[in-house]
């Protein structure tokens, strides 16, 4: 079985997505070309010592002398009961505190720094705050000020435009990072080692569309043209802008957990690709925007790379072809692919080889009320 050991990780160069304002934020991890080493270097600060070797505990005492981190452990700062709890876990076995200090953002001189903002975005997932007005009232408050870590003699940590200021220029690399070292830490003890079936660890990868607006837009955005309905009763069409991301997704029957996220690039930032060959061979930029599948692509083979003990990959219909299934084949794991219509490939043909065949096993889950009927068709080579 492979084991990830908590050294290798993934990086590329951060690209931060629409700064849609107070109620619309994303704090993507979204890249362009492939740059390993930021973040291999980040992780191995944290690599466990060799005999005899000297362990570097500097960054902990500096966590320990920063503002108000102590407070964390203080009576009655970080709550009670379950997320008292949590939050000493999390800063004792994960080293949360540590890689949420690791944070850093491109702000000149900042009065609020961005491992404190890092904190403050972490702990609004954490508490289910809903938005940013929702979150405003709480930067004022001493229980969430101790939570976070900053000084308990301030008034208030900052605004919420502070907040999506930072959150703007933040450097994903560094942000990718506390994933990585979250994750490993996790499959080091053994959270994710019963896997999903027979042992094996699954990840989902499918397409999603977080927002879209037919105003604001940024560099990055995507573009495609919509019919609306004006108030004359009239069909115009209009230009909408949009952001859509391939996602890895671990599957376990506990809990849905991101691995990874990889946005589709417009067709002024794609690299180029080169046609022809030998002295006809040429640079060519592209016509068009990415599509699902190139972005998914990149995605799986970050994720094999820097989560080596994935083991599957589970896709709807849209990745049932030879080009993506040759990668995973490539990386040396297994797919499952989902596919719904009769008339498509490979489905039509596997229900022609089955035709009045029984099934080879049926699977019942009175939990969930399923019946799977299972067929094995080892002769099927069509795919689209």
């Amino acid at each position: 079985m492979r084991r990830h050991d908590g050294t290798d990780g993934f990086a590329e160069p951060g690209r931060s997505s629409c700064d849609w304002g107070r109620g619309w934020w994303s704090w993507s991890i979204g890249s362009v070309t492939p740059c390993w080493r930021g973040i291999r270097q980040a992780v191995r600060r944290f690599r466990r010592p060799v005999a005899g070797e000297r362990q570097d505990t500097g960054h902990v005492e500096a966590e320990r002398k920063s503002d108000g981190a102590a407070a964390l452990v203080g009576d009655g700062i970080a709550g009670r009961g379950h997320l008292r709890r949590l939050v000493a876990h999390g800063r004792k076995v994960f080293g949360l505190g540590v890689w949420l200090g690791r944070v850093t953002d491109s702000r000149r001189a900042p009065r609020t720094p961005a491992r404190l903002i890092a904190a403050t975005v972490f702990y609004t997932g954490l508490l289910r705050i809903r938005s940013f007005n929702a979150l405003e009232p709480r930067l004022g408050e001493k229980p969430f000020l101790g939570l976070i870590g900053a000084r308990l003699d301030r008034e208030r940590l900052c605004s919420v435009d502070t907040v999506g200021r930072s959150l703007s220029r933040m450097d994903l690399l560094s942000v990718r990072g506390v994933a990585v070292a979250i994750l490993a830490k996790a499959e080091r003890n053994k959270v994710f080692r019963e896997g999903w079936h027979g042992a094996l660890r699954f990840a989902a990868i499918d397409g999603w569309e977080p927002f879209c607006s037919r105003h604001r837009h940024c560099p990055e955005c995507l573009v495609r043209r919509v019919k609306v309905k004006a108030k004359d009763d009239s069909v115009v069409e209009v230009v909408e802008y949009y952001h859509r991301y391939a996602v890895a997704l671990l599957i376990d029957e506990r809990f849905d957990l991101v691995l990874d996220i990889e946005p589709l690039l417009p067709k002024d930032l794609r690299p180029l690709t080169v046609k022809g060959k030998g002295p006809t061979a040429r640079l060519v930029k592209a016509s068009l925007d990415e599509g699902e599948q190139t972005a998914a692509t990149r995605l799986l083979k970050r994720v094999h790379e820097t989560f080596g003990w994935i083991d599957v990959v589970v896709t709807d219909a849209l990745y049932a072809n030879g080009p993506f299934l040759t990668v995973v084949e490539s990386l040396g794991m297994g797919a499952v692919v989902v596919a719904r219509k009769e008339t498509d490939e490979p489905l039509r043909e596997a229900l022609h080889q089955w035709a009045d065949q029984a099934p080879h096993k049926v699977v019942e889950n009175p939990k969930a009320r399923e019946r799977i009927a299972l067929w094995d068709c080892r002769d099927l080579e069509t795919l689209m």
